[in-house]
């Protein structure tokens, strides 16, 4: 910030310039900027946007965030420099060289567009005349590996920038962007020399400023060359030049003092070494080489230069009209969610308070916030002379109270709205008087509209606040509500200082006890501006209000505006908000971020062996992960070890607290109880757990939550977002895993836009006030979280942490923008059925077909796949899995009732079994309905390509049943035709390993088929064709499904 005089200056030459201050230190930049003269007497005319020109990636997020708020860069100002001892990059370069020289060429490439379009532009090189201590560029050594010293690398890096400069103004020649190369005089006093050596640093600080001071030019004298190529007409016109200062000295006996005033800057000969256009052409080349071929080495350093890049843009007459100020003691989620919407509409802003302690009170529960009038009024103290200059004021983070503002609109449009009210100052309005309901009384009688004064929003001009907040003293713990309400009731001091109320809402909306009066508006915006795709309407008043207020018990309905307002989605872009503030992976996977995955399973719930299928089927590094397991089922014991035992081979992790060895920062933890007690802890107990293990996020993931996506864990990484749940709906429900809203007590209620999330008609990333069975939580989140799960005992575990995150201001949010899986109905699930899973075809069809199908099932119905044909008309094809074999036998088996094989079968109308086996029905063990299911789905189709014409859609069958082949019961069936139009015989075990001989052969044909494989089907036509017998079975237990289709 050395010559950020230079910029000041530069904009007083510009009238309505608006300069953005470029610093890695943003901090010590505003402390410069508040000590300048020129912020007080003109009013602020920029902003602070943190580089570090050190850092592509940060160099890109510089770049990011200029653009969403800036369209138009006139002036691109290359003013940073290190000096000090050799080190590296984040990128992996020298520093000197790597600042001085290739971060700013990067910068210029990643804004040029920008300054293409704002043609004309200029881009101003700040050289030095220290590049005359060399020769030439040392190609052979770019890096200074050898024989580093901080004065040659600096010489050196100069010399490279005004090559650089040189190169760029012949390559942007014509295109309405000229380039000057500035000396500032030599030497001019900083704290350039801050990062050098300590000797060094202390013989600049004591003997050298203190000479520079009496000899040489001050900071603000050397800024003027820059002053002048970013003003002058020459500069303007021409490129490529080099400038020096033409400057004479008067010597003042009386003063002993050499002064040098300013009376020019004069082209200037740099030498022959900076004029060599064949090295500055292939200084490029190598530049753009090394840029694109970074390895981006992550090196600890320690970075402490001087870095200000000043950018003048935006020569737009009364620009900056409009200063928003807010009061916000930390970054919560809303206060981000807020600065974003200024930041969509390009709003100037400061926050008052940011990092200091909160001594307002606690407003949640009492009254307070007079401490946010003590940081306006000193704010404002500089503004008070300002007679053009107005305020916007929005209510900001309190104690445990999130930040609740959402602005929708840009600064014309506010200031367009503040005009029309011919207020000089303005408050919001409600319905509610507080928090001295006795005040009511008193308050002027209006004939439409809100009557309340709400001090959450208000907007003036900053001389008239400024003189406002002086009537009368105020504590930091006093009401600043009360304070406002005071002055507008005193009628003196309401016409005093012009004071109205916005009670129709046409600017400021206040949600309390006004939810039902807003809707969005998605219609084309009548000023085509696409960053206002939804408005909100104020449908009692018929206004569009630009500043929305979640004040009180609103702020889960503003959580729900703030899905749409402030360009978050809109109906043409889409989600806007998605694809910013991304988290980028290392390309190292062992730099990733170490999570630990909390499973857990507290009551029964449809395919856990999946389950834990698709615990082990992430493609995160398990190297990075850890597990804890809470199993709450008993049923579930034996899947649990041997899930343990596979996922010992890759996950990070010993078990605890039984076994101590190995690595502690991973544990497995294993609950065998299951009240709803236990859940609680066992939830808390994962909280603390990774807390411990200093993890950098927590993932919880319930057994009835299922992923298709094996990168999902990476992408809500990405996502970047607080609290995360990607969406997981159940098949054919409207049912998932997050609420749209809640209602008073806190339980669901269906947002207006719910189903269009759930069914995708909507994609983004939506804040919602409670998410479940699968979501990832953020260390600098979870770091905070005291038991959340037993914050409210009265609830639900996840409703109470879910309660939890509202009232601490952590934002939830779900994420459809892929589809990364479902949610399982388990309603009425019972782990001790062992048909369960089976039956589940008609609640969780794709993980049914997951379990269950066999693996090339899929490929008999491509057109190209040619069915077997064993005999005659006889079809065989893949159709089952082997666990839906051993699952349909052992569900049989456990229920047991076979039939004797005779001709006696009550469960026959007429009790008569003409061709009799030893079998049981479908219907018998709960799984017909299933099973008709099975066949349309399933088997219809291939009947359908095999046997081409006959369509029956239902299929209709009454006989549906597994038959039990035994040497010593019923070895074999005589011949016979089935009831049926065809036959489906599956076989459920395996030939030769569990039974001997079997098989089936057609009489008419002579032809036999046998030794099925394990869950494919035999499809032959039923009676007339195709008389058949089953074979004897010498040896074992021979189980087939058998089904008469269409008798």
């Amino acid at each position: 910030m050395e010559r950020a005089g230079s910029a000041f200056v530069a904009a007083t030459r510009l009238p309505g310039g608006k300069v953005i201050w470029a610093a890695r230190d943003t901090a010590k930049a505003q402390r410069k900027l508040n000590d300048l003269a020129w912020t007080a007497h003109h009013g602020k005319r920029g902003y602070i946007i943190k580089l570090d020109l050190a850092s592509k990636n940060k160099i890109d997020q510089f770049v990011d965030e200029f653009k969403k708020r800036e369209k138009n860069l006139h002036c691109l100002i290359l003013n940073a420099a290190y000096w000090g001892p050799r080190r590296l990059t984040e990128d992996g370069f020298e520093e000197t060289f790597g600042v001085n020289h290739l971060g700013h060429m990067y910068l210029v490439y990643k804004l040029l567009d920008v300054l293409k379009a704002s043609a004309p532009s200029r881009v101003i090189v700040v050289g030095s005349d220290i590049h005359r201590l060399y020769s030439g560029v040392n190609f052979d050594d770019l890096m200074m590996e050898e024989n580093y010293g901080a004065w040659r690398a600096y010489g050196h890096s100069k010399l490279c920038t005004i090559l650089f400069g040189r190169e760029l103004a012949k390559r942007l020649e014509g295109s309405g962007i000229t380039v000057s190369i500035a000396h500032p005089g030599t030497p001019v006093p900083s704290e350039l020399m801050r990062n050098s050596w300590a000797f060094w640093s202390l013989f600049h600080m004591f003997v050298l400023q203190p000479v520079f001071h009496l000899f040489c030019r001050t900071t603000m004298q050397g800024a003027q060359t820059t002053v002048y190529c970013a003003c002058s007409e020459e500069c303007g016109k021409v490129t490529g030049n080099y400038y020096e200062l033409v400057a004479r000295a008067r010597l003042y006996a009386q003063y002993l003092t050499l002064t040098l005033f300013l009376r020019n800057a004069k082209k200037d000969c740099p030498n022959a070494a900076a004029r060599d256009d064949a090295a500055a052409k292939r200084l490029w080349d190598i530049s753009c080489e090394m840029q694109s071929d970074s390895p981006l080495l992550r090196v600890y350093r320690a970075m402490y230069y001087l870095a200000a890049v000043l950018l003048a843009l935006s020569f737009v007459v009364d620009a900056e009209r409009l200063l928003v100020l807010t009061v916000a003691t930390e970054r919560t989620d809303g206060f981000l969610r807020t600065e974003r919407s200024l930041l969509q509409f390009s709003l100037n802003y400061h926050v008052l308070g940011l990092g200091t302690k909160w001594n307002g009170g606690d407003v949640r529960r009492t009254i307070g916030g007079g401490q946010k009038i003590r940081l306006l009024r000193d704010y404002l103290a500089q503004y008070k002379h300002d007679q053009d200059l107005v305020v916007l004021f929005i209510d900001g983070m309190r104690n445990l109270v999130s930040y609740d503002v959402v602005v929708n609109g840009d600064e014309k449009l506010i200031l367009e709205r503040f005009l029309q009210s011919g207020a000089k100052v303005l408050f919001s309005a409600e319905q509610y008087c507080w928090p001295d309901k006795s005040l009511a009384v008193s308050y002027p009688v209006i004939k439409r509209g809100k009557r309340y004064l709400n001090s959450g929003a208000f907007i003036g001009y900053a001389s008239y606040v400024n003189k406002l907040l002086s009537e009368g003293q105020v504590k930091d713990d006093d009401d600043d509500q009360l304070f406002y309400t005071r002055v507008f009731l005193n009628d003196k001091l309401r016409e005093k200082y012009e004071i109205k109320l916005d009670s129709t809402a046409e600017l400021f909306q206040n949600l309390n006890g006004a939810v039902d009066d807003v809707d969005f508006d998605v219609s084309p915006d009548p000023r085509s501006d696409p960053r206002r795709g939804v408005r909100l309407d104020n449908l009692a008043y018929s206004s569009e209000p630009l500043v929305v207020h979640g004040n009180g018990p609103s702020k889960i309905h503003l959580n729900k505006l703030g899905n749409y307002l402030g360009n978050w989605w809109n109906p043409s872009a889409g989600c806007v908000a998605c694809q910013e503030d991304q988290l980028s992976l290392d390309e190292d996977e062992e730099k990733w971020p170490f999570v630990v995955l909390a499973s857990f399973i507290t009551k029964p719930s449809p395919f856990v062996d999946l389950y834990f299928e698709n615990l082990l089927s992430l493609s995160y590094p398990k190297s990075r992960m850890g597990i804890y397991l809470y199993n709450g089922v008993e049923n579930y014991t034996r899947l649990v070890a041997d899930f343990r035992r596979e996922a010992s081979k890759s996950f990070a992790f010993v078990e605890s607290p039984s076994i101590t060895s190995g690595d502690e920062r991973f544990s497995f933890v294993k609950i065998s109880t299951g009240s709803a007690a236990d859940e609680r802890q066992a939830r808390d107990n994962a909280v603390q757990w990774c807390q411990e293990r200093n993890c950098d996020y927590l993932l919880v993931w319930d057994a009835n939550a299922r992923l298709e996506r094996p990168d999902t864990l990476q992408l809500l990484i990405k996502r970047n977002k607080p609290v995360v749940a990607p969406l997981l709906r159940t098949e054919g429900r409207l049912w998932s895993n997050f609420w749209g809203a809640i209602s008073d007590n806190g339980f669901y209620q269906r947002s207006d836009d719910y189903v269009a999330i759930v069914e995708g008609q909507r994609v983004g990333i939506w804040n919602v006030p409670y998410v479940t069975m699968l979501y990832l939580v953020r260390k600098e989140r979870l770091s905070k979280m005291v038991n959340p799960y037993s914050y409210n005992l009265k609830a639900d575990p996840d409703m109470s942490f879910c309660q939890y995150c509202r009232d601490k201001d952590y934002f939830m949010y779900v994420d459809n923008t892929v589809e990364y899986g479902r949610s399982l109905d388990d309603y009425g699930y019972d782990s001790a059925n062992s048909s369960s899973d089976l039956a589940n075809l008609l609640s969780n069809k794709k993980e049914w077909e997951r379990k269950y199908l066999h693996k090339d099932y899929g490929k008999v119905l491509e057109d190209d796949y040619v069915l077997a044909l064993p005999c005659p008309d006889v079809y065989s094809f893949p159709i089952f899995s082997p666990a839906f074999c051993k699952d349909l036998i052992d569900t049989m088996e456990a229920y047991g009732k076979w039939s004797s094989g005779s001709h006696e079968d009550a469960r026959l109308l007429g009790g008569y079994e003409n061709v009799p086996t030893r079998d049981i029905h479908m219907n018998q063990v709960g799984l017909e309905a299933v099973w008709l299911k099975i066949l349309d789905d399933y088997v219809r189709p291939v009947q359908e390509k095999a046997f081409t014409g006959y369509y029956s859609r239902p299929p209709k069958a009454l006989m549906n049943f597994v038959v039990r082949y035994k040497p010593e019961e019923q070895a074999s069936l005589r011949p016979h035709h089935d009831a049926s139009t065809y036959t489906v015989d599956i076989a459920l075990n395996r030939a030769g390993i569990d039974y001997e001989g079997g098989g089936v052969r057609y009489v008419r044909y002579n032809c036999t088929a046998k030794d099925l494989e394990l869950g494919w089907a035999l499809m032959h036509p039923g009676r007339l064709t195709h008389m058949h017998e089953g074979l004897q079975t010498t040896s074992g237990t021979r189980y087939i499904m058998v089904s008469f289709v269409d008798p």
